[in-house]
């Protein structure tokens, strides 16, 4: 090349630096933090059941935060208490996540398009809660959750608190054009249309988890069927109802109790082919998982406990906690979270997660008759002598005890819930 085309490749690039070095700097303001996998509940209703709800989880979702102002097609989380003044418009198909224990409150309220689709959902203790308030919107005419007409939104899980504005609905249209609100589960709470300065408080009516919809002045609404017969089941979960969505699992099989309260108080969820999948072999991940789930999903500050278990994995939560708690110890440093459970391991953990909620631990049984004995590990030999001797660890055919093979999700579910009659005996 020339000296002088040289000098004006230099030349072109100093140009462009400034613009190249802003475009990173916003890049860098704008990146929201992507979690792998969130889990949530959706909400169904029937006149057999009444109110149930299916627990799921959604593949990276994006984080919402105070600057957030558009939330367009995919999947977004409330994490942290959050206060955004942006009025938030929807859409496309959006999917909103309350985690449990965290609040966003939109002061400027939020806006469904025409054609877009609101659904939001809480976790498993359903105390997430969104507070939309447009109040600090520039339009006195503007409802809190402002559903345009051709939009949705469905309510699946946690708080959802609307407050309206002169001429604009708390949940649903503005001056009576709205979209479509649907109440499947979850709280809605609905305020009097008020303005600052004329009224100092509010008086907000409340739907419980019943199947009715939100009150939306001005909107339209509709649901799933308008009311829960008077005979239709109280509870928020009926395991049979979770139960029967599955089609490779049959209602007369020996795991039936245990599968339908495991997936009742969401402890397993089915694979994403909508299948249950109950004779596959377990790992260890998912084992750590279903403990930590039926811990009350607590949190953990460790994120290091195994090297093999980086912080970005959906099982990292659960398995950090689950090491803090002395309920798994890994071998050499490692975890090993996709290699199938063995039957002698999961004895092991619920002997330790035993230890951890201080529970008895006194159940003793005689291993003797198993033809298999000698191949029991040293380490787990007082766990198999107390899941046997607590009737939470069965012998299979032909009197095998089987501690090495690996433990289906069937029998996964039917131990842990052997666990939790004997712990509670």
């Amino acid at each position: 090349m020339k000296p002088r085309n040289i000098w004006l490749t230099y030349l072109l690039l100093f140009a462009m630096l400034p613009g190249m070095v802003t475009s990173a700097r916003a890049a860098s303001k704008t990146t929201k933090t992507i979690y792998y996998k969130v889990e949530y509940q959706e909400a169904s209703w029937n006149a057999d059941y009444g109110v149930t709800y299916q627990l799921r989880a959604i593949p990276f979702c994006e984080e919402i935060d105070s600057e957030t102002k558009t939330l367009e097609y995919g999947a977004y989380f409330v994490q942290h208490n959050t206060v955004n003044t942006n009025r938030i418009t929807v859409k496309g198909s959006v999917d909103l996540i309350l985690c449990d224990g965290a609040t966003l409150e939109a002061k400027a309220g939020i806006t469904v398009g025409k054609g877009a689709t609101l659904n939001i959902y809480g976790q498993t203790k359903g105390t997430g809660t969104l507070i939309v308030d447009s109040h600090d919107s520039k339009s006195k005419d503007t409802g809190g959750l402002n559903v345009s007409n051709g939009g949705a939104v469905n309510i699946h899980g946690g708080t959802v608190i609307g407050i309206g504005n002169t001429g604009g609905a708390a949940i649903g249209g503005a001056n009576g054009n709205g979209g479509v609100v649907n109440h499947y589960g979850g709280v809605a709470i609905t305020a009097a249309n008020v303005d600052p300065g004329t009224q100092t408080e509010t008086t907000p009516s409340e739907t419980g988890r019943d199947g009715n919809t939100a009150t939306t002045p001005g909107g339209q609404t509709s649901t799933n069927e308008p009311t829960a017969p008077d005979d239709a089941p109280s509870e928020e979960k009926t395991p049979t109802a979770e139960f029967v969505k599955f089609p490779d699992l049959d209602a007369n099989e020996w795991y039936a109790d245990a599968v339908a309260w495991a997936l009742g108080d969401g402890v397993m969820i089915g694979a994403d082919t909508g299948e249950f999948l109950p004779d596959t072999t377990a790992t260890r991940a998912t084992v750590a998982l279903m403990l930590w789930r039926m811990e009350g999903s607590p949190a953990c500050a460790s994120t290091d406990a195994f090297d093999d278990v980086a912080s970005t994995d959906w099982y990292s939560i659960a398995v950090n906690w689950a090491s803090a708690a002395g309920i798994v110890q890994g071998f050499d440093g490692s975890f090993y979270p996709e290699e199938a459970v063995s039957r002698e391991q999961l004895a092991t953990m619920l002997y330790r997660y035993a230890q951890y909620k201080n529970a008895d631990i006194s159940g003793y049984a005689e291993l003797g008759g198993f033809a298999d004995v000698e191949s029991v590990s040293t380490y787990a030999d007082a766990a198999l002598h107390w899941a046997v001797g607590s009737g939470i660890l069965k012998g299979r055919d032909n009197m095998l005890l089987s501690p090495l093979s690996g433990g289906t999700r069937a029998e996964v579910a039917h131990m842990l819930h052997c666990f939790c009659d004997a712990v509670a005996a």
